[in-house]
């Protein structure tokens, strides 16, 4: 932890220069949008629960239990899946003081990699049923006062503005320290971050077989968000893993002007070293109604990023298209579709086809 406890003397002299800013600046701390940890989306999950759900000593953020049937081909023309899978999402934390400053995060799936956050059912196609499932997040997240967060332990990434298409896969896990600081009256970034840590282990989410890890470091990033006006977010972020330099810059606008979308996202990467290369992606999304949204986009990913990014991309150059739809207030359906094109290389994912079912049991007691 020496790294970042040098970064936070560091930090806390530079928001020592305007400790009134805090204050002047929470509308803008809490209209930044972060994929940076659990604690993140705990608030938004609270509202209106009963105390069973959120009390002076704990919090359950998610309670879901998902079903889906995937499809996946390859460009050989093999057949690489064809199941029915489920997860259940389980995610919480315990407060240790009563304020909700210092808190215990905990996240819970089914999958058995660092890309697989899903089991097979054991029911139709797919092969027998699997019935592991694994605490993956297990972190201490500190908030000593308003705007900055220390979080210590087995967490998720940062990935600012940039999606699991070009960033790490959302099943992704790693262990480290993380600063994340939101005071622009201090630092005029909405959002300053940075991680060290080490991302590993790619085949044991349990955090329980990867204690050992802590202390280790092979990865580090160092990432700046920055909100512009109402209508746009921007984030760059310098990644080190193993050696390895990568850029990642995205952001976020709104057009709701264009009709056809709602939203538009455009992210990127350049990685350096022997196997340097680039890639993007450009999505758009669409709320059609309080509850049917739809969005697709373009996306180049190139074929030495590895395993690192969201299984449903992968490598390769591909169109993907997605909706949602509430059927009722606790269950809903997702869709997913991707074809890759013209591509001079094989790829693991030449067409994929997800239909998921989603039940919110937290809904069930939300006003």
């Amino acid at each position: 932890m020496k790294n970042l406890a040098i970064t936070m003397a560091a930090m806390a002299m530079i928001l020592g220069l305007s400790s009134s800013a805090g204050a002047q600046t929470q509308d803008s701390q809490d209209s930044q949008s972060s994929q940076s940890s659990q604690s993140s989306q705990s608030s938004q999950n609270s509202q209106g629960s009963p105390d069973f759900i959120n009390n002076r000593w704990y919090q359950i953020d998610q309670l879901q239990l998902l079903g889906r049937y995937s499809f996946v081909g390859n460009s050989a023309g093999q057949v690489v899946s064809n199941h029915l899978q489920y997860t259940p999402g389980l995610a919480g934390h315990l407060k240790i003081d009563e304020g909700g400053k210092y808190s215990i995060f905990v996240g819970a799936s089914s999958g058995n990699n660092f890309n697989a956050g899903w089991s097979n059912l054991g029911i139709g196609p797919g092969g027998k049923f699997q019935g592991s499932v694994y605490v993956y997040n297990l972190f201490l997240s500190a908030k000593p006062f308003s705007g900055v967060e220390f979080q210590v332990g087995w967490m998720d990434f940062n990935r600012g503005q940039n999606s699991e298409i070009t960033s790490y896969d959302a099943d992704g896990y790693m262990v480290g320290e993380r600063v994340i600081v939101k005071r622009p009256g201090n630092l005029w970034f909405d959002q300053v971050s940075l991680t060290y840590g080490y991302v590993g282990d790619t085949n044991q989410p349990n955090v329980f077989e990867r204690l050992h890890r802590i202390g280790e470091y092979n990865y580090s990033q160092y990432l700046v968000s920055k909100n512009i006006g109402s209508r746009i977010v921007t984030s760059a972020d310098l990644t080190h893993q193993s050696g390895v330099k990568t850029m990642r810059e995205a952001f976020s606008l709104k057009v709701p002007e264009l009709k056809a979308i709602d939203t538009l996202h455009v992210e990127a990467y350049e990685r350096g070293g022997m196997q340097a290369s680039n890639g993007y992606s450009v999505w758009g999304e669409k709320s059609l109604s309080p509850r049917l949204s739809a969005g697709g986009g373009v996306a180049n990913i190139d074929p030495d990023y590895g395993i690192w990014n969201g299984d449903q991309y992968k490598t390769g150059q591909r169109a993907f298209a997605f909706g949602k739809l509430a059927i009722t207030k606790t269950l809903g359906v997702q869709l997913f579709y991707t074809r890759a094109f013209e591509n001079p290389f094989a790829v693991a994912t030449e067409n994929r086809l997800d239909v998921a079912l989603v039940y919110d049991f937290l809904k069930l007691f939300r006003h």
